[in-house]
């Protein structure tokens, strides 16, 4: 799908569509409690609709309401199956961690992006627990013979945190006390995120704050009325669009929240931003925001919404922790240069870092998503101040985490004095 954004100054309201990750949390382990769930908020993106697609495999089975979706626990765990992942990797690195813990022989597929994917870490951990563990070189599909039983376990967790969060999330259907110690932990937050889903499923799990997990012996998952919160990921976009000028209300993001991109607030307070999250304020009084210096190793999807941010913004920025974005849905980093460049943005990696000098944009370009939902959204926001219109090739790319940007998008009214 083609899409031409004009430029031009907007005026409205956003609310910010739910978190997938949370969402997806919160169905798997709902999938797991023998009784019914109720999950509010849950969202309509495709990652989401692949969690759905999965939790029906394990035997849970889901009656989509109005307002929320109530999810039938499985009673008892399948010994075999065949999961779609579609282009999730939560969901895939999820299920494939739930797959090792399940005494059983299951089958995970994907499709686009997540089969150019690497997953070794899933063939190192099964090599650890003598599992056997079939894929083509790291990659879609895999085969996994499951069935855990230690009480002590060692992950690696650099290159990803999530096929740890599986095994907390499955390793809690076990009743004995286990320990597991990440090495080379990364992503924190999303850890933090997945501790607080089981966590109103009824299971506290304690975690020294550095690598040491323990899961309690007398355990049991309860059912709950789960509500997803909104997501900060997709929230950033929006926050970008408000500090270039857009007069924007941005509703429904929780201040306490555990999830990772968060820490965008942690920008706002630097750039002397004020803000009101009940009120959907966000509020400066800079005419012209200068260069920043901001980590994003443990937040890597803020990125694109930083890098329109950066293009913008008077001298230079750096963004750090650009390893994090080799294995998404495109080489996120290489997709960020080559389609900035060719708006004209002086922008370059620099060993870990995205190094950005803002100013001397053009419009009237043809650019590319890569197929990445990130990548798309920053283009679109981008194209908002240009001098003219842009066209983004591949812009469907949005609905794997946010289908409805595009009509929240041409919600928003154009000032009359605007380009």
């Amino acid at each position: 799908m083609i899409k031409k954004v004009s430029s031009g100054q907007r005026i409205g309201e956003i609310n910010i569509p739910a978190s997938k990750s949370d969402a997806q949390r919160a169905i798997l382990v709902a999938a797991l409690v023998p009784n019914k769930s109720l999950i509010y908020n849950y969202g309509k993106s495709d990652d989401v609709k692949a969690m759905l697609s999965c939790i029906g495999v394990l035997g849970a089975e889901k009656a989509v309401k109005n307002e929320f979706i109530e999810i039938q626990g499985a009673t008892q765990l399948p010994r075999s199956g065949r999961f779609q992942c579609g282009e999730s990797g939560l969901t895939f690195r999820l299920i494939a961690a739930l797959s090792t813990v399940i005494e059983g022989s299951f089958e995970l597929h994907g499709d686009g992006s997540l089969l150019k994917r690497e997953h070794r870490f899933i063939e190192d951990f099964g090599g650890t627990q003598n599992l056997s563990i079939h894929s083509v070189n790291g990659h879609l599909p895999y085969q996994i013979n499951g069935g855990i039983t230690s009480d002590k376990y060692k992950v690696n967790a650099e290159g990803t945190s999530q096929f740890l969060s599986g095994l907390l999330i499955g390793l809690s259907t076990q009743n004995k006390e286990i320990t597991i110690h990440a090495e080379n932990l990364t992503s924190k937050p999303y850890l933090l995120m997945t501790l607080n889903t089981i966590s109103k499923y009824g299971i506290s799990i304690a975690f020294d704050g550095i690598s040491k997990f323990v899961l309690p012996k007398y355990r049991c998952y309860q059912s709950t009325n789960y509500v997803v919160e909104g997501d900060w990921s997709a929230a950033s976009y929006w926050i970008v669009a408000r500090l270039l000028g857009h007069e924007l209300r941005i509703y429904g993001l929780n201040e306490n929240s555990y999830q990772a991109d968060k820490k965008i607030l942690e920008l706002l307070k630097e750039l002397n931003v004020n803000y009101d999250l009940d009120k959907g304020l966000f509020e400066f009084s800079e005419d012209v925001f200068f260069g920043f210096d901001f980590d994003a190793t443990d937040c890597p999807d803020l990125f694109p919404a930083l890098t329109t941010l950066a293009v913008y913004v008077r001298g230079v920025s750096r963004i750090r922790g650009v390893h994090r974005l080799l294995n998404k849905e495109s080489n996120r980093s290489n997709a960020l240069v080559s389609e900035f460049k060719k708006l004209g943005a002086n922008i370059c990696v620099d060993g870990d870092d995205l190094l950005i000098v803002g100013g001397g944009l053009k419009g009237g370009v043809v650019v590319d998503s890569h197929g990445d939902h990130r990548i798309a959204m920053c283009l679109a926001i981008t194209a908002l101040n240009l001098d003219s219109s842009l066209t983004i090739q591949g812009a469907d790319a949005v609905t794997k985490s946010y289908p409805d940007f595009w009509r929240d998008l041409k919600k928003l009214k154009r000032k009359k004095n605007g380009a």
